[in-house]
């Protein structure tokens, strides 16, 4: 039953025995999905959602569907750039069998597949009742939560007819850094290979350039109102500076006599695992209208909840949308200023920039919601000799993000900064009601007018009508007749992720925000070829060719060799090439606007800057070469061992500059400096064709299957 491109198959049953109860989970179990993967237990630019990522090339470059077909991406972009697939909107109780083909460049699913398909199959029909329930225990004290019914009535067989529906529902209490044994504390001295405070979150902390011109620094607040003030040489011990910081002579740079920093350990206020709760369900019928002609339809639809716990709100700037030309920059603003001595509790005597955390507000929380419909309609018939499968379809996902204790507009008046934003920045002077050295002289009245609720929605969504066909035809060769299957599809792609206004004028501190409206259409045909050149040996061509309106067309060919010498043994290659169209946020109008860190060149101290990076309608499409060379060994039918050795290689990669690079070269104009001190304050990019990926490895499978009177033993070394 072997193919001849490598195909992992995780059946229903499997599924149910392993005891994972969603298919993110599954997925994660598989040695080749790592690296680039994200979870809903992230803190990333698409929280609330799950990703696969083969072969470590990122979930960008795993191609995954439902039922052999595409469907919506995420509402929100991961790493600011990639779409992806939620596979949080998948109902576990629905699924039949994962396969997840580990050869890339597939010029049947999609060429944009460069690292491999994932293609979920779904349950087609079901007569009865069935339903489960679980609940397991983890540490302190918490609980995971699932159920679900599945029920279905009519005989496709008797009754011509079939529907449908299952429903999944799944809940997980949230947990802290602090509510487990490991992150307890950030301090890792005590721990086997932990060094230090490495992972330690400075409290606050007041840096400018003295007199002397020398770098000098000092807590913002008195000793009461930090958590552990520390010295220089304490600061290079807990691991809170860079190595050349550490490794400063007394005297120069930040190692000056007297400068001290503000440290705090945020383990009790971060999220490692967010509280979720999922509900979802899919129903489906199923019609034979004559022996040879079958209609269905399904529709699906999944809410999840997530929500986070994040640290209180941080003091290091903020970004706004400038009105330049395009592309669009970012431009520096009031709460990237220098502080003139005394103003806002600045305790040096010269100008100064403050960076912390301002511990008086509470944390920031974030809730999630996602909603994904999927909805199509097809028809399977067969006409003159040919196997059709028609069908079209609309899928959506909508996504909205609230945060809360966020420092907004009002911060301006607070702090008595100058309202214009123009720059460049200019030095603070006059009082600031709000004191950041001192939060506990700060009224009630003083904080409730710095923040503020702020709201992030963005909706993805694809039409699509395709249909495919396929047949052996009379041509014999020495193994048999060819095989051949064709296809044609067109899709219609949009997403629209706009912040609020409050965030697109800069109105929020230390909170980054994405921004993008963009669709595009595509049309694909393919054609493959099953060729039975002898007994012994099958062979597989294909060819697919893609047009994309906002950039163009590429063609793509595969070709595989199965060879089976004998019933036992099965030697198997494959070689195909693939492409992946840049992302609509990589491509369309958006914008992304993050905080990042540098080291800044003039201090040699870490810098937390704002940053952007914007899109690019000039990029090219990401290529690939892939290439599988295995080989199964099945003696009997309870011992199977196998070997697939792969290797692909990625050219014109979608990314952007090293911002380091851009900081360290003191004429970049993409680089926005103070007029003062000469800090880099934000730095603005654009997405180019820069990057180059190369991996290769080899897959091993080994299965083996004891019958006892007892039961059957299955063991697997993957």
């Amino acid at each position: 039953t072997e193919t001849v491109a490598p195909v992992e198959i995780i059946t229903r049953e499997e599924i149910e025995k392993s005891g994972r109860t969603t298919v993110a989970e599954v997925l994660q179990s598989i040695p080749s999905n790592t690296g680039g993967l994200y979870n809903e237990t992230a803190n990333s630019f698409a929280p609330g959602s799950s990703t696969v990522s083969l072969r470590g090339l990122g979930q960008a470059a795993t191609l995954v569907l439902i039922n052999g077909r595409r469907t919506a991406g995420y509402g929100f972009a991961q790493n600011i750039q990639d779409s992806f697939v939620d596979l949080n909107q998948i109902p576990a109780s629905a699924v039949e069998r994962i396969e997840i083909l580990k050869d890339g460049a597939s010029a049947i699913y999609g060429s944009d597949a460069i690292a491999g398909v994932v293609n979920i199959i779904l349950r087609r029909d079901f007569k009865g009742i069935e339903a489960g329930a679980g609940v397991r225990f983890f540490e302190s004290s918490k609980q995971e939560y699932r159920a679900n019914v599945t029920m279905g009535f009519g005989d496709l067989g008797s009754d011509r007819f079939n529907i449908f529906a299952a429903i999944d529902y799944f809940k997980r209490d949230g947990m802290t850094m602090a509510d487990t044994e490991f992150g307890r504390t950030r301090d890792l001295r005590g721990i086997e290979g932990g060094r230090n405070f490495q992972s330690l979150t400075a409290g606050g902390t007041w840096v400018g350039v003295g007199p002397t011109g020398s770098a000098q620094a000092n807590t913002r607040r008195a000793h009461a109102e930090c958590p552990n003030v520390v010295s220089f040489q304490q600061a290079a011990a807990l691991g809170l500076l860079t190595i050349n910081q550490a490794l400063a002579a007394p005297g120069t740079g930040l190692n000056q006599p007297g400068n001290t920093w503000c440290a705090r350990d945020f383990a009790n206020v971060f999220s490692v695992i967010p509280d979720s709760e999922r509900a979802g369900i899919l129903t489906r019928g199923t019609f034979d209208f004559t022996t040879e002609t079958q209609g269905y339809v399904e529709a699906g639809f999944t809410r999840t909840e997530t929500k986070f716990i994040f640290q209180e709100p941080f003091f290091a700037g903020t970004t706004r949308f400038f009105p330049v030309p395009a592309p669009v920059n970012l431009a520096p603003s009031p709460f990237n200023a220098t502080f003139a001595p005394g103003v806002a509790g600045n305790p040096l005597g010269f100008n100064a920039q403050y960076s912390g955390v301002l511990n008086d507000f509470g944390t920031r929380n974030a809730e999630i919601t996602s909603d994904a419909i999927r909805i199509l309609g097809g028809l399977k018939y067969r006409a003159f000799n040919w196997d059709f499968d028609s069908a079209v379809g609309y899928a959506e996902s909508k996504v909205e993000q609230k945060s809360g204790v966020l420092l907004t507009a009002g911060t301006i008046a607070a702090l008595g900064l100058p309202t214009t934003l123009q720059p460049p920045t200019p030095v603070v002077t006059g009082g600031a009601t709000y004191n950041l050295d001192r939060p506990s002289t700060n009224s009630t009245a003083v904080r409730s007018q710095m923040f503020g609720n702020v709201l992030r929605d963005a909706k993805s969504d694809l039409q699509f009508i395709d249909t495919k066909a396929s047949t052996e035809t009379g041509v014999q060769l020495p193994g048999g007749p060819i095989g051949v299957a064709l296809g044609a599809e067109f899709r219609k792609e949009s997403i629209k992720s706009l912040p609020t206004d409050v965030v697109r004028t800069g109105g929020v501190l230390g909170q980054g925000s994405t921004a993008v409206d963009g669709s595009r259409n595509s049309t694909a045909a393919y054609t493959e070829f099953a060729l039975p050149l002898t007994r012994a040996l099958e062979g597989q061509a294909a060819l697919r060719f893609d047009n994309y309106s906002d950039f163009g067309s590429t063609v793509n060919p595969k070709f595989g060799l199965k060879f089976k010498p004998t019933a036992e043994l099965v030697f198997r290659a494959n070689w195909g090439r693939g492409f992946k169209a840049p992302s609509l946020p990589e491509i369309t109008p958006s914008s992304a606007f993050f905080f990042t860190t540098i080291t800044e060149p003039l201090t040699g101290a870490a810098s937390q800057i704002a940053g952007s990076i914007n899109a690019n309608p000039n990029l090219k499409p990401e290529r690939s070469r892939s290439t599988t060379v295995g080989v199964v060994f099945e003696p009997t039918v309870n011992f199977s061992v196998g070997l697939d050795w792969y290797e692909i290689k990625r050219t014109d990669q979608v990314t952007f500059e090293d911002f380091q690079a851009i900081a360290d070269n003191p004429g970049d104009p993409r680089a926005f400096r103070d007029p003062v001190t000469g800090f880099v304050l934000s730095i603005a990019g654009a997405y180019t064709n820069l990057g180059e990926t190369f991996t290769r490895g080899t897959d091993l499978d080994v299965r083996h299957r004891l019958r006892t009177g007892w039961g059957a033993f299955t063991t697997r070394l993957n």
